[in-house]
């Protein structure tokens, strides 16, 4: 029984923990697109 109880628990856990994740990464993504550009303008100004 209480197998069965932890598997719904997980089943309820799981679409906010995957939102959470989908929210990280938006925010996250703009930071590491900024940080890749401006390696490529410092590679490019300090070979």
């Amino acid at each position: 029984m209480q197998g069965a109880i932890r598997s719904l628990q997980i089943r309820d856990f799981t679409p906010s923990h995957e939102g959470f994740l989908t929210i990280m990464d938006r925010m996250m993504r703009p930071a590491l697109n900024l940080g890749q550009a401006f390696e490529r303008k410092a590679k490019a100004a300090f070979p």
